[in-house]
């Protein structure tokens, strides 16, 4: 059994965990978070009451995806796509998110999500001048099963 000891050797376990680490997808690697797979543009309009209706487009990078809102799930509840209005009260804020895809994942159960194009409705009360929107995010890899780090895309509304 003299092969045996070699095999858990620590050089021999330095080696397999380098070569894991360089396995691992290369565009996981490069990105910091999930911020740098989501773009996003804003359009403002008038509500009929005053307040200010706010139309997020978010474009997720190709072959990724967003959680949605809700997620569907208790367990990845955390990563639900959110929207924050700074300077605002949540109180203030409504916001109506997309109907969502959803997955049936053998591991971690049924979960919602987006891809590509997704527009969020934000109506904004009692705020005047400009408004920063800050998009919470949390992108995975469609099939490789990479998910990035939370990230946040913001916009600002004149």
């Amino acid at each position: 059994m003299p092969h045996a000891n070699r095999i858990c050797s620590p050089g021999l376990l330095a080696v397999l965990a380098a070569a894991a680490l360089l396995a691992a997808p290369a565009l996981a690697r490069q990105q910091k978070n999930s911020a740098d797979n989501v773009k996003i543009k804003a359009t403002a309009e008038k509500g009929k009451d005053g307040s200010r209706v706010v139309k997020l487009h978010l474009t997720v990078a190709e072959g990724w995806y967003i959680y949605g809102n809700p997620v569907g799930n208790e367990d990845l509840a955390p990563n639900a796509t959110t929207v924050k209005v700074k300077g605002v009260k949540d109180a203030d804020v409504k916001v109506k998110f997309p109907d969502p895809k959803v997955k049936q994942d053998k591991t971690i159960g049924k979960y919602n999500y987006y891809v590509k194009d997704v527009t969020i409705e934000a109506t904004v009360r009692n705020a005047s001048g400009p408004l920063e929107f800050n998009v919470g995010v949390n992108t995975c890899h469609l099939t490789r099963g990479v998910c990035l780090a939370p990230g946040t895309v913001k916009v600002t509304v004149p």
